[in-house]
């Protein structure tokens, strides 16, 4: 039933949301860090995409030690890329609603292409974060 309704009144497009949520969150200048896929490339709405947004690769979560003195966003494309992380990350936008993670039967969010952005503080960086999967 809640399924049913949440496949039939969702976009197919998940990226949208996302450019819309760092658009009107963060007017400043940004730089937005991804593991695996880049969000940026599958999406074709570039009136989302601020002239001062920057949007960069990482290898691992390591990546991002030198960046010591400001705050951190960084995009995955699965929950599980985070799940052995030994800091503490603020997600600040998901593609997919809190309350469908309760019909998340045989895992099947783990395997759904969708959108986390999360921040991460300095203090919550060091090089003892897993590769990328």
């Amino acid at each position: 039933g809640l399924l049913l309704l949440f496949v039939a009144t969702t976009s197919f497009d998940r990226t949208t949301p996302l450019y819309r949520y760092v658009y009107r969150h963060f007017p400043e200048s940004t730089t937005i860090y991804y593991l695996g896929t880049d969000p940026y490339k599958l999406g074709h709405l570039s009136y989302y995409k601020r002239t001062n947004l920057t949007v960069k690769a990482i290898e691992s979560l390591s990546d991002l030690d030198h960046l010591s003195n400001r705050k951190i966003l960084l995009v995955v494309d699965r929950p599980n890329k985070l799940s052995d992380v030994n800091a503490d990350v603020q997600l600040l936008y998901s593609s997919i609603p809190g309350w469908v993670w309760y019909l998340n039967f045989n895992h099947w969010i783990e395997r759904t292409l969708a959108w986390y952005l999360y921040e991460v503080t300095p203090d919550n960086v060091n090089s003892t974060y897993p590769q990328n999967r």
